[in-house]
């Protein structure tokens, strides 16, 4: 174990370790210990006053000729530069001295600078290990799938035609024993480690039940305004329509425990879905709109998904003609909901698309909701006694940089309370807040603060837009007088060129957060 203040890999051990990688037992060992701890492969610097930091992760740490050079660090120190909007820093393999750093710097619009000026920059402010040897311009940065943060494999393979060097190595540098383990004697220094065991009891509830709470509490406040689609839901009426789409689903044969994919942009029937998984004891399989049908097929054979709830469409393509793609037996059914038979995917019975066109063999979500009858309502009602904490919950998709994304399996117990302690600790516990979504909901920021956040807290969810946009966004911000945000840095930087660009004023906002990525000192003080 590092001592205080040393950076080293961060492990940590509570109720917020998922249950594993589903259907994958050799994943899970190899990230959570025997012991219950869970290593996340951050490099991670602790603080004896209990603060830390994230610098970087282990496998993007440059090695140059033994330094160890967090790329974090340097993009922070690019951004302060008045004419760099955004830096992305690498190590790329050199024979000689084990990695040299690349970065990509993202100028401000109409601004010229030199190699040279950026290399003056760097004097006599940091070392010159830390100066990188490649600099190269962009205009903008391929995003992630739905834009939440910058692409940095697709950056790095960019690198590949542009330098006569071997950049088939690995990123990955191996140095976590040596990082975690120390040969001197433990007296020599106090080590970083951190046991809280909080002041507050943990909630044994699931999140069907934190809905019903929620209907009880705040029934007839806003639970959920989606503003381009027009849509007004209470808290009452979240819970009626996730009872009546529950119902429909058990009615079509699902039983509590089977998976229900979820493919789509943020909108108030993404949401209801959601709920409506939860209460009737489904696992609810939350996948990036953006997947392509070779992604969507590892998706649903993954968790063998015996139904999916897609949109009908992302951006401009067709999702319906996406899942067609994979299920060519589509195309010989009748139109309207019929029970599939996939060679391709053989778990998957039920296909359903929000929206009001009939499309082959699918099931409109709108008629799952008015089918219901009075009796399995009924039946989802008294699940929610026999649905325990423990059960698995919701499944999401790692970013897939180390192969095909793994399939992340968390229980209501964890996303119950982590939600809890995450809206307390960034102040976001107000019943009177009015929240804006920018992120997506099948994401870990979306989901628990556009969706469970709400539910434990009782404020209003804003949804601006199916996927980002800052115009949109600000807006809908102004418009819905919200009060709070968060968002990615990349993100931010959007959101506050476009601001200043079509003189949008923000002024009822309280709290903004960012996630997902480290953020620089300088954007943190724009955004203030």
């Amino acid at each position: 174990m590092v001592p205080m203040g040393t950076p080293g890999e961060l492990w940590v051990r509570g109720y917020n370790v998922m249950l594993g990688y589903f259907n994958d037992e050799e994943k899970t060992r190899e990230f959570i210990r025997p012991d219950g701890w869970a290593k996340t492969g951050d490099q991670f610097v602790l603080q004896e006053d209990g603060y830390a930091r994230i610098v970087g992760r282990m496998k993007d740490v440059i090695i140059r000729i033994g330094d160890k050079i967090f790329p974090s660090e340097i993009e922070e120190f690019f951004e302060t530069h008045p004419d760099i909007m955004e830096a992305q820093v690498f190590g790329v393999p050199d024979p000689k001295v084990g990695e040299e750093i690349c970065v990509y710097l993202r100028l401000r619009e109409g601004v010229t600078i030199t190699e040279q000026d950026v290399i003056d920059f760097c004097k006599d402010k940091i070392a010159h290990y830390r100066i990188p040897r490649y600099i190269r311009f962009t205009s903008e940065f391929t995003r992630t799938s739905t834009t939440a943060d910058t692409d940095k494999e697709a950056v790095y393979s960019g690198i590949r035609s542009l330098y006569p060097i071997d950049l088939t190595v690995s990123l990955s540098v191996c140095t976590k024993e040596k990082s975690m383990v120390s040969r001197s004697p433990i007296s020599m220094y106090k080590p970083s480690y951190l046991h809280r065991p909080g002041a507050e009891p943990l909630f044994a509830l699931t999140l069907g039940q934190l809905a019903q709470k929620a209907a009880e509490e705040w029934g007839e406040k806003e639970a959920l305004v989606s503003v381009y689609e027009e849509q007004h839901y209470t808290f009452r009426e979240v819970l009626e329509e996730a009872d009546r789409l529950a119902a429909g689903l058990l009615q079509l044969g699902l039983k509590p425990g089977d998976r229900l994919g979820i493919w789509g942009p943020n909108s108030s029937d993404w949401y209801i879905s959601r709920v409506a998984a939860a209460r009737a004891g489904l696992i609810a399989v939350q996948i990036d709109p953006a997947y392509q049908p070779p992604e969507l097929l590892h998706a649903l054979v993954k968790v063998e998904a015996k139904a999916l709830i897609c949109a009908e469409q992302f951006k401009c393509s067709s999702c319906y003609e996406t899942v067609q793609a994979l299920i060519p037996e589509l195309n010989k059914s009748a139109e309207g909901g019929t029970e599939i038979t996939s060679s391709k995917l053989p778990a998957l019975k039920t296909l359903i698309v929000m929206s009001n066109k009939q499309y082959r063999g699918a099931y409109r979500l709108k008629d799952i909701i008015s089918s219901a009858s009075t009796e399995y309502i009924k039946e989802v009602n008294q699940l929610q006694t026999l649905i325990q904490p423990d059960d698995g919950c919701t499944i999401q998709f790692s970013s897939g940089t180390t192969g095909n994304p793994k399939a992340v399996l968390q229980s209501h117990h964890a996303m119950v309370n982590v939600s809890y302690f995450f809206t307390k600790n960034l102040e976001f516990d107000t019943m009177d807040g009015r929240f804006c979504v920018v992120t997506q909901f099948c994401h870990g920021v979306g989901t628990y603060f556009g969706i469970i956040c709400s539910l434990q807290f009782g404020y209003t969810v804003i949804l601006p837009s199916p996927i980002f946009d800052a115009k949109k966004s600000l807006e809908a911000i102004i418009r819905e007088r919200c009060t709070h945000l968060i968002a990615t840095p990349s993100l931010y930087v959007d959101l506050i060129n476009t601001s200043q660009d079509l003189n949008l004023k923000v002024t009822t906002l309280q709290v903004a957060a960012y996630a997902g990525a480290p953020c620089s000192q300088q954007l943190a003080l724009q955004i203030k």
